[in-house]
């Protein structure tokens, strides 16, 4: 189960990488959280976003579908 404290408090405004429970990876930002979801940003609409603020580059990524969270990378 993810903790979504734990979220709030280490992953938030950070690169990270979201697995799913159907195995799909998400590589991204989240931007904000709610009781069930996370606002995710993708890779590569996070400039857009972070000048621009156009929610239509959000996703919801819901809490109970995630199988794990990291950090990117470099």
């Amino acid at each position: 189960m993810i903790d979504k404290f734990e979220i709030r408090q280490s992953y938030h405004n950070k690169a990270i990488k979201i697995t799913l429970k159907n195995g799909i990876v998400l590589n991204g930002v989240i931007v904000d959280d709610t009781a069930d979801h996370c606002r995710f940003v993708k890779n590569p609409n996070q400039d857009r976003y972070r000048n621009t603020k156009d929610e239509t580059l959000v996703e919801k990524v819901y809490f109970k579908d995630m199988k794990s969270i990291d950090f990117q990378k470099k």
